[in-house]
């Protein structure tokens, strides 16, 4: 059976056939010097390749491609998660950053080893459902079992400012 070539659009509108490798290049890079257990990085990429496969389009955008990246460092090591988020993540300022990571530290995700029990939100976006919905923001909690989520300190005043 031939597998046919599944077409990544990029940020720009150009399109290029889905190259593996360079996914497996970008994971390695966010990866680098950290502990991840021999063989997570293909089995990422493994992953994201029969999951577009099975999707049956032509097409994807490059966007999510780089989030089903994110999901899964986001449960594998919150290092290569951040590094990873970065670069695909429209993070305009340190705190956009920080705020993310408050809510991943809020809202964490199901190991990597635990059965998905539902369809999760790649599977919606690639069979063309909507985009997913926002999460909520990270104090919110309704049983009040967390910590507020500490207020931002704002910057001094300098020396020479006063």
């Amino acid at each position: 059976m031939q597998r046919t070539a599944i077409m990544v659009i990029k940020r720009d509108g150009r399109r290029e056939e889905f190259q593996s490798e360079k996914l497996r290049h970008s994971l390695h890079l966010c990866a680098r010097k950290l502990p991840l257990p021999e063989g997570t990085i293909d089995a990422i990429v493994e992953d994201i390749e029969q999951r577009l496969a099975a999707a049956d389009r032509g097409e994807v955008a490059s966007r999510l491609v780089g989030e089903m990246a994110i999901n899964h460092l986001r449960r594998v090591d919150p290092i290569a998660y951040i590094r990873f988020a970065a670069s695909y993540r429209p993070f305009v300022s340190v705190d956009d950053m920080l705020n993310d990571l408050t809510r991943q530290a809020y809202n964490p995700l199901p190991g990597v080893d635990q059965p998905r029990l539902f369809e999760d939100e790649f599977d919606r976006l690639l069979s063309g459902g909507d985009e997913p919905p926002e999460a909520p923001e990270p104090d919110t909690d309704p049983g009040g079992d967390l910590p507020a989520v500490p207020t931002p300190i704002t910057s001094a005043p300098s020396a020479s400012s006063g």
